[in-house]
């Protein structure tokens, strides 16, 4: 079934496949964030680059990261082990495309980029919240069978 915001209001639509994303395990900081940075995702895609980093922000505020400046705590992060290289390098590009969001240069973030910027967000979400909450709950689900 198709739906859409011009659908009719009456029908019950339900997305199957994929699955939404299980934000109920985020901090509610990084809830609050991410929240805010998909309010403008459609509108403006340089906002949303910005709100971005401000969930990165988050993420280090949450993650306790030492630093006074976003790539110092995404280098924290790296060094207690809390984020590998891979992720680090995916944190540090929505901290750049977010800085760049956040000047007026010739050089904006286009809608074209707003899938990329999504991507890393949520594989960097996905790694630190959502993944250890999907495996505790198999864990449990597993001793409460096989005890």
């Amino acid at each position: 079934m198709w739906s859409d915001e011009l659908s009719d209001p009456d029908v019950d639509a339900r997305r199957l496949f994929p699955a939404p994303a299980d934000n109920s395990v985020l901090p509610s900081s990084v809830q609050r964030q991410l929240n805010a940075a998909l309010r403008v995702k459609m509108v403006e895609p340089g906002l949303y680059a910005v709100g971005v980093r401000r969930l990165l922000e988050a993420v280090c505020s949450e993650e306790k990261a030492s630093g006074n400046a976003l790539f110092k705590q995404i280098e924290d992060l790296v060094q207690r082990g809390r984020l590998p290289d891979v992720f680090a390098r995916m944190a540090t590009q929505l901290r750049r495309l977010g800085n760049l969001g956040a000047h007026f240069t010739e050089a904006e973030i286009a809608a074209d980029d707003v899938a990329i910027i999504e991507e890393l967000a949520e594989a960097i979400l996905e790694y630190l919240y959502r993944a250890p909450a999907k495996l505790a709950s198999a864990e449990e689900a597993i001793q409460k069978r096989f005890p």
